[in-house]
């Protein structure tokens, strides 16, 4: 599937604006993938917008739902936000606890990991000298911490037995960990613990996170592809960490 400069025709089947290599894109699929939801896909490159994908996603960014209702055409952007209208659109399989409480601690460990883990996780990524990589990864390693905190402890999955948009929300990030290794010698893997270790195993094993992870172009190696196409944050490996 390569990215295209023709506008999709829409319909009232759920469109996917996506960029394989986009983690916040990958949340929103692993929710589709998970609720089984009948959708198609539309692959955009973000180096070239077209002027029809700026229409449909007025931040300029992916990932974006959207869909037609009559003659009129609907839109959800954010990952966030897309994920919780998918949890309300397509009620099964539930994607979130029940109860107001369990929904509140959901929502919270949500934007924890928004707000503290992914912006310590890209500091490591661009940090440039070995002082900076340290300083970054001690934030990195808190967030982690936090994470192993607030885990089921009988798991599998972040919030018990079943996959959640808490695990949406988490697994791209958390599993693009090697490329920290990659690129500045941090090995976050090796800093957690028995449960997220299994956590992260489980996750990867299910299957809507499986097929949240896809490739274009012929490419088949979707851990080099994603090496290649985060230079741009990493530049040239340095080990920092050694």
């Amino acid at each position: 599937m390569a990215a295209s400069q023709l506008a999709p025709v829409l319909s009232s089947k759920p469109l996917l604006l996506s960029s394989w290599v986009c983690p916040y894109v990958q949340r929103v699929r692993i929710t589709l993938n998970h609720k089984k939801v009948d959708f198609s896909v539309a692959e955009v490159s973000l180096s070239s917008k077209p002027d029809w994908f700026l229409k449909l996603s007025p931040l300029g960014k992916v990932p974006v739902v959207t869909w037609k209702t009559g003659q009129a055409v609907n839109t959800v952007y954010e990952s966030l936000i897309t994920n919780e209208y998918l949890e309300d659109a397509y009620a099964q399989p539930a994607m979130m606890p029940r109860a107001p409480l369990e929904r509140a601690h959901a929502r919270l460990v949500i934007n924890r990991f928004d707000t503290k883990f992914i912006p310590a996780f890209y500091k490591v990524l661009r940090s440039s000298s070995q002082e900076e990589a340290h300083d970054a990864s001690k934030g990195l390693l808190e967030e982690v911490e936090f994470l192993q905190k607030s885990s089921d402890p009988q798991g599998p999955f972040m919030l018990g037995a079943e996959l959640s948009i808490v695990d949406a929300a988490i697994i791209p990030f958390l599993s693009r960990s090697f490329l920290l290794q990659h690129y500045r010698g941090f090995d976050l893997n090796s800093h957690l613990d028995a449960r997220l270790v299994s956590y992260l195993d489980a996750a990867l094993k299910h299957e809507a996170v499986r097929d949240s992870m896809y490739l274009v172009d012929g490419a088949t190696d979707y851990r080099a592809e994603l090496v290649v196409a985060y230079k741009g944050y990493g530049n040239e490996p340095v080990d920092y960490f050694q």
